[in-house]
């Protein structure tokens, strides 16, 4: 973790004294922000991927990264269920930009080309189909959502030599 050190100077004048009071203050800093690993209009990067399922199946797809975001929180069908709700009262592109904007908070990305919600309203399946590579490429294996997350590697279980028992002779 990076961390920062804030040094103060605090300066008194009381009694015709200076007295001069250094504080430090250990502050850790935010990540180093980075862009989009993916582009919006990247459809081809992938093969058909993430692109096919943002076209042919975008509740699922939206299900999937919003799994992700909210890190397993609510569940795919709850996210799926909210999709095919907000498509049918035609707002889908608030509810995914909502969840464009989180994506974008929990990694530090900028919100480019358009706001979220007009990036979703205009760009729909683009859209969906550079979260989902985002997410693949910070390791999410992103059909499964947050069951797909990167899991650091465990060491494999220590297992032990058996004992052989000698009987006990005399010479």
């Amino acid at each position: 973790m990076l961390r920062r050190t804030c040094n103060c100077l605090l300066s008194a004048q009381g009694d015709g004294h200076d007295t001069r009071v250094v504080v430090k203050q250990s502050v850790a800093a935010v990540p180093v922000r980075q862009g989009w690993q993916t582009g919006l209009f990247d459809c081809e990067d992938d093969g058909c991927d993430a692109f096919c399922c943002s076209v042919w199946f975008p509740c699922a797809a939206f299900a999937c990264v919003a799994d992700i975001v909210d890190q397993g929180s609510e569940g795919r069908c709850v996210h799926f269920t909210c999709y095919l709700v907000a498509a049918y009262f035609g707002l889908w592109w608030v509810y995914t930009g909502w969840y464009r904007r989180k994506l974008r908070e929990r990694y530090g990305l900028p919100e480019t080309p358009l706001p979220d919600c007009l990036t979703h309203l205009l760009c729909h399946w683009c859209a969906l189909a550079q979260e989902y590579r985002e997410l693949a490429r910070r390791g999410f294996d992103v059909d499964e959502g947050w069951e797909g997350r990167p899991r650091p590697a465990t060491a494999p279980a220590a297992t032990a030599v058996p004992r052989v028992q000698v009987p006990m002779t005399r010479l």
